[in-house]
């Protein structure tokens, strides 16, 4: 752990972030909330994503550091817009929740579509979801479907069970409002 402090003491982000860990954990050293938000702090500083995403968890529960959910949004962009994967899951349940941030459905599509394009099987079958029921997104089965295949081909049990439960054709839309003669 001494060569780890030096290193988190001399700059480097990976290693403050690493200490941050040790201090959070109790890992080799005594635990330390505090001191892990601190070095989470440090890296995050430097714009090292995965220090942006820890210290964005210790505002939202409170680790540390007293709850915060509007500054642990604000970290988990930071970091989502570098691709960090689990700040974009954070981000898109921050916005399909409003917490720390206006409650926005589409916001949140947009956040777990950018997870789920790198293969992440929850942000697959959140985006199923959203397809299947309109929200945040215009409602598309065959959307929905292909999703949950893709989150239910990583075994994620809960893809599977909704891909048994859709329709195998796309609903028609509700013209119960409409003349014939606006339809033809």
């Amino acid at each position: 752990v001494q060569w780890l402090i030096r290193a988190a003491e001399g700059g480097y982000d990976a290693a403050q972030v690493r200490l941050g860990l040790c201090y959070e954990y109790a890992e080799g050293i005594e635990k330390d909330l505090s001191k892990a938000a601190l070095w989470y702090q440090k890296a995050a500083e430097q714009d090292h994503a995965e220090g942006q995403f820890n210290l964005g968890c210790c505002y939202m529960k409170g680790v540390g550091v007293p709850i915060d959910c509007a500054k642990a949004v604000d970290l988990f962009k930071m970091a989502a817009e570098q691709g960090h994967i689990r700040a974009q899951l954070c981000l898109a349940e921050s916005y399909e929740q409003g917490i720390g941030v206006a409650k926005n459905e589409a916001e949140a599509v947009n956040w777990y579509l950018k997870a789920a394009r790198k293969g992440n099987e929850y942000a697959q079958y959140s985006l199923g979801w959203a397809y299947e029921h309109g929200q945040g997104i215009e409602l598309d089965i065959a959307q929905a479907r292909y999703w949950y295949e893709a989150a239910a081909e990583q075994g994620y049990e809960d893809a599977k069970k909704r891909l048994e439960s859709l329709p195998q054709t796309q609903p028609l839309a509700d013209t119960s409002h409409v003349s014939a003669q606006e339809l033809y």
